[in-house]
């Protein structure tokens, strides 16, 4: 593909682009967070999922209205250009801001209410500015760069460096398409039986186990800092590597035509989760990356495209739709085995895995 980097719309189009422009205008505003948190008040689940608290003097009472939207998109029309093009100038305020959109990227429930909030006409009219900004400062272009081979293998809470890798790619793709079959096959068994019952199952798009190499941004790799669904880690093994061969670049209209050439069929296992955090009901395919091999050695998630595809209800056909999940930006998956290290492990640490955005640090160099 191209690479051609996406636009200010395309972002807006995206749960992932708008919560970036988000939190981009929250760090540049000394008063957006606090408006926020109230005005996605009137957008919590009402199940009891979250509890609402409410500290305030005088009598008790109901809990204030929460703030209109309006309020909220008038205080990020107020933030000033050279405050948004200085935080954009920041390389350590851009990955926290990068960290906290991937964080909060969740493909097992309704959007959050921020992202409720957020999807809203008004706000994504006063989002397009900062996603302007953004596009301006030039690293839309940056992070929309193809993979060129070069990239970083991390292992988290490791001491020592699984020698075996890449290990056996083909064999691992093909157990990959037999347990999602067999769980195509047990989910509609049991949706048979429980039709009503809140399924849920498998969410993400792609083998959680090939191996794979990352881009970085801001001078950290994207597969130790950008990690959706991340458990908390706080050590890592970080390598060099360089791989070699056929490497598709992701876009939407790559993602469609491997769903469309390829199909896989999880209509059963997916429909829970995928229908909740999309809205849609219906039919749903992943790329058979199995057959993908055949034609591919890689597959690459730009940063970038990231932003616009993750967490989407991408349309195949009329009946059929994808989302792509799990996959963190700027991944390269590899197909087959042609990857290898360049380096020796670096180690990687950081002091509080429960902050979203939470900076990693060199802690030691490369042995050798």
């Amino acid at each position: 593909m191209s690479g051609a980097p996406p636009s200010a719309d395309d972002l807006l189009a995206a749960p992932r682009g708008r919560r970036l422009c988000l939190e981009i205008a929250i760090a540049a505003s000394t008063e957006l967070w606090s408006l926020v948190l109230d005005a996605e008040r009137a957008f919590h689940a009402d199940d009891g999922s979250v509890v609402r608290l409410w500290s305030g003097a005088g009598d008790a009472g109901p809990m204030p209205a929460a703030a209109e939207p309006a309020a909220v998109s008038q205080a990020i029309d107020g933030i000033a250009v050279s405050a948004l093009d200085g935080l954009l100038a920041d390389d350590a305020a851009v990955l926290a801001c990068f960290g906290a959109t991937v964080d909060s990227a969740m493909y097992w429930q309704p959007p959050a209410a921020r992202d409720v909030l957020i999807a809203l006409p008004e706000l994504r009219r006063s989002l397009r500015r900062v996603a302007g900004r953004l596009a301006a400062s030039g690293l839309l272009a940056e992070w929309s760069a193809p993979a060129d081979g070069a990239g970083w293998r991390v292992e988290f809470e490791v001491e020592a460096s699984d020698a075996r890798w890449p290990g056996d790619p083909d064999a691992v793709l093909a157990a990959w398409t037999d347990g999602v079959l067999a769980e195509e096959s047990r989910m509609r068994d049991e949706i048979r039986r429980n039709p009503d019952a809140r399924w849920s199952g498998t969410w993400w798009s792609c083998p959680t186990n090939l191996p794979e190499t990352g881009d970085a941004v801001a001078g950290t790799p994207c597969g130790l800092a950008l990690v959706e669904d991340e458990l908390g880690w706080t050590r890592a093994l970080v390598t060099s590597a360089r791989g070699v061969g056929r490497v598709l670049e992701l876009d939407e209209a790559a993602w469609i035509e491997l769903c469309r050439r390829h199909p896989l069929d999880v209509s059963a296992s997916r429909q829970g989760d995928w229908g909740r955090t999309t809205g849609r009901t219906g039919a749903w395919v992943l790329p058979d990356w199995h057959a993908v091999a055949a034609e591919w050695d890689a597959v690459h998630l730009s940063i970038a495209q990231y932003l616009v595809l993750a967490g989407r209800a991408l349309p195949v056909d009329s009946e059929r739709a994808s989302v792509v999940a799990g996959w963190g930006p700027g991944i390269t998956r590899w197909l087959h085995g042609r990857v290898r290290l360049t380096g020796e492990p670096a180690r990687w640490t950081r002091e509080n895995a429960g902050s979203a955005g939470e900076p990693w640090a060199l802690s030691a160099p490369p042995q050798g």
